[in-house]
């Protein structure tokens, strides 16, 4: 099974921000497979055979708490968790993916690292898609961008890295992610 988990904001005033970038990436996949999500406690899920679309009802810091329970309710066998978020370290139109690593400062990422003991999930084991937010340039603290509209750069980078996600579908398991993940880094 694998689960693509978007992080974001819930509040209407945060949809179309750079920080929802993870969410709307999750929410952009769902309509190409012409999924619907459907709330389960404190998450919308999509589902199609083993793929689950996912993102959290309340906000990027409780990330975790709510993957966590879910993850408890349906116990599954083989799981690879992938998690789509905003990168302030690299310039808007970048994009990473990773397997494992520290949070880097991301609060939506502490929290699924700090609920992972409840979950048995080895935090190393977690595939990151990262998508850098921070504009040319730009030496601000991440909170003086981060809540800031989406620009053409961060739209292009969503489509682009949907493109990728979807036509690699397949590769999104831990023995097979160097053939995505070798598209993905590439400048």
């Amino acid at each position: 099974m694998t689960i693509i988990y978007g992080l974001g904001n819930n509040e209407p005033k945060y949809l179309t921000t750079k920080h929802n970038i993870g969410r709307l990436l999750v929410e952009s996949i769902a309509k190409d497979y012409n999924l619907t999500f459907t709330r389960v406690k404190n998450l919308m899920i999509a589902k199609q055979d083993e793929l689950i679309l996912a993102y959290s009802c309340d906000y990027m810091n409780t990330s975790g708490k709510f993957l966590g329970e879910y993850l408890n309710f349906i116990k599954p066998e083989d799981l690879s968790l992938v998690v789509v978020h905003d990168d302030t370290d690299q310039v808007e139109g970048r994009k990473k993916m990773t397997l494992g690593g520290s949070s880097g400062g991301n609060n939506g990422i502490n929290d699924i690292h700090n609920h992972f003991k409840s979950i048995k999930v080895d935090k190393n084991n977690l595939i990151r898609i990262k998508l850098g937010i921070r504009p040319e340039m730009n030496k601000n603290k991440a909170m003086d961008f981060v809540l800031s509209p989406m620009t053409a750069t961060d739209q292009e980078l969503l489509q682009q890295s949907k493109k990728i996600i979807i036509e690699n579908i397949q590769y999104l398991n831990h023995s097979k992610l160097s053939i995505i993940q070798e598209k993905f880094n590439k400048k």
